[in-house]
């Protein structure tokens, strides 16, 4: 596996808001990561992340992370995306995306302006990009940092139903490429959509696992997450 959590856990003031969590991403799979509002999903990026302390272990190809601050793990090729767009908003598109490649390499702002067709707006500014635009180029400027494991923070957030469910083939392209995908998002048709694997978490605990068909069809996540009338 390149990515498993073993008892991870996070407390704030003395609530876990993480409990033990335990989960597995492979070079090449997407994962998603689904549950309520406050159920510990972005708390569990920024503990793999590095962004608040934890306990437990993060296992990435073999090696403990959990030491690391985050910039070294960022080295590593642990990459996330946030909730937030942190686009800068006085560079254009192509330079937010460079400024996050590795100094050594060439400068990819163009291969991915391309692969999410994205560029016709290489000058525009984030501030002129529609929403979905600028998600797009939030993923794209994770991926000029060459990530083994990309994990994606609420990507469709703010999208209509068409702009989220076309980010399934961009998505599933990044794993075919071998890149190990975690994906956080409220957007159940996205999720079961484009994961091989999907996780509930539900007051920081993991309470279930398994294909989107059988995530979908637990009693115990309809109950928790979709609705028992759902």
């Amino acid at each position: 596996m390149l990515l498993e959590t073993e008892e991870l856990s996070v407390a704030f003031g003395g609530v876990k808001a993480l409990d033990g969590a335990h989960l597995s991403v492979a070079g090449g799979e997407v994962v998603g990561l689904i549950g309520p509002n406050g159920a510990g999903k972005t708390t569990f990026i920024d503990a793999v992340t590095g962004f608040v302390p934890s306990t437990g272990r993060v296992m990435f190809d073999g090696n403990d992370i959990a030491h690391l601050a985050p910039h070294r793990r960022a080295r590593t090729g642990v990459v996330r995306t946030f909730q937030q767009l942190e686009l800068y908003q006085d560079l254009s598109v192509a330079d937010n995306i460079s400024v996050a490649a590795k100094s050594t390499a060439p400068d990819p702002s163009v291969a991915l302006l391309e692969r999410f067709g994205l560029e016709g707006l290489a000058q525009a500014y984030p501030e002129d990009l529609s929403h979905g635009h600028q998600r797009l180029v939030g993923i794209a400027r994770a991926l000029a940092s060459e990530p083994r494991l990309l994990l994606l923070d609420e990507p469709a957030a703010g999208l209509d139903s068409s702009e989220s469910i076309g980010l399934v083939e961009p998505i599933r392209a990044l794993a075919d490429e071998g890149i190990g995908i975690l994906l956080i998002d409220h957007d159940v048709d996205l999720v079961f959509a484009v994961c091989d694997r999907v996780y509930v978490l539900d007051f920081g605990k993991v309470i279930g696992s398994g294909t989107p068909a059988e995530v979908g069809s637990s009693e115990v996540v309809r109950t928790a997450y979709l609705g028992a009338s759902a």
